[in-house]
């Protein structure tokens, strides 16, 4: 593997550094979801709450979604609510 190999798209990179022992250590850095796109699901009667993200430029409307209650052991309404 070369090291153009390991180098990946521009938001994703590979960090190479020597350890204190001597040894090659590769470490992967991939794209992190960036906080201003999460959003918080949550169900009203029983509070469980579900993370996902959003693409706030395409979707303006709230979220609501069938997601599947522990609590209640059935799919139920969960709406986006404030984080």
């Amino acid at each position: 593997m070369t090291d153009s190999d390991l180098l990946g798209p521009a938001r994703n990179s590979w960090i190479t550094n020597l350890g204190t022992c001597g040894v090659l250590n590769l470490c992967y850095i991939g794209s992190v979801m960036s906080q201003d796109s999460l959003i918080q699901l949550k169900n009203k009667s029983t509070g469980e709450v579900y993370w996902t993200r959003k693409n706030k430029k395409k979707v303006e409307k709230k979220i609501e979604l069938k997601k599947y209650s522990a609590k209640l052991r059935k799919h139920v309404v969960f709406k986006e609510a404030k984080k």
